[in-house]
């Protein structure tokens, strides 16, 4: 899990001792930095504490929900009447968590709400449309792939995916072949333009940006690639296509023998 963290010192200490070496935190100084943090890298969920600078800057993270929707945000403050005024206002606005402390910020409180509202929903979603040909896979390969679509930058090729489950390529064809789902070039192209699709949706990313984040070759690959697997060019896609025809579109792609229903 790759977290943003804009926090205090004593904060930000008790998150990485939470999080140990399982999972990386990059820290911002300032919300000018967090926001440059988020536009050139690939994180799963922030962590931001509004008191930061003393006061209660709750605009702040409105703009970063705005900016960057695709990036689930925590926020992680110290108890206080401004910060206890600010729990609803924050709720309404989209954070999926508000962690006080120093009463319910436990070691195991802060692994837990990064375990378990950290990384893209859209590739939860998508994990969950594809799990019957997954239950097909063996353990190993269902795993590698379920990582795939957690964590798309770390596979480039179907040779990487290979390696991850330490079999040859013929048996990765043949068994994704048995299991009903695309090759394993769809696969790891798939997940990559699923998170580059979810990224579409921040007003705070470029089509530049997507692709080096992403690492395409250029702009011009990243869409085209989106054209081959979805059938529009990435600007097409982002003015265009909802999130559950995009889901529809990939899906049908990643899994070409499974069963939809007909409307």
């Amino acid at each position: 899990m790759f977290v943003a963290a804009l926090l205090p010192p004593p904060q930000l200490a008790q998150l990485k001792r939470a999080l140990g070496p399982d999972h990386r935190v990059e820290t911002a100084a300032d919300w000018k930095s967090l926001y440059k943090l988020l536009r050139e890298g690939l994180f799963d969920l922030s962590i931001v504490d509004p008191a930061l600078n003393g006061s209660m800057e709750l605009s702040s993270v409105e703009t970063l929900l705005s900016y960057f929707p695709s990036t689930p945000v925590a926020v992680y403050t110290r108890l206080s009447p401004a910060g206890a005024r600010a729990v609803t206002r924050l709720s309404q606005s989209g954070v999926v968590e508000i962690v006080l402390s120093p009463y319910d910020d436990s070691e195991t409180r802060l692994r837990g709400v990064v375990e378990r509202v950290g990384g893209d929903p859209l590739a939860r979603e998508m994990i969950g449309r594809i799990s019957p040909s997954l239950r097909m896979l063996d353990l190993e390969l269902s795993r590698a792939v379920t990582q795939l679509f957690r964590e798309p930058t770390h596979f480039q090729s179907a040779l990487d995916l290979a390696a991850a489950t330490r079999l040859s390529r013929r048996s990765l064809y043949r068994q994704c072949e048995s299991a009903g789902l695309a090759s394993p070039r769809m696969l790891v192209l798939g997940a990559r333009l699923l998170r580059g699709y979810a990224l579409l949706r921040n007003p705070g990313h470029s089509l530049e940006s997507i692709a080096k984040t992403l690492r395409f070759r250029s702009q011009r690959a990243f869409s085209e690639r989106m054209r081959e697997v979805v059938g529009e060019l990435a600007n097409s896609v982002r003015r265009r296509v909802p999130q559950e025809e995009f889901l529809d579109r990939l899906e049908r792609r990643l899994r070409p023998g499974g069963r939809y229903d007909v409307n």
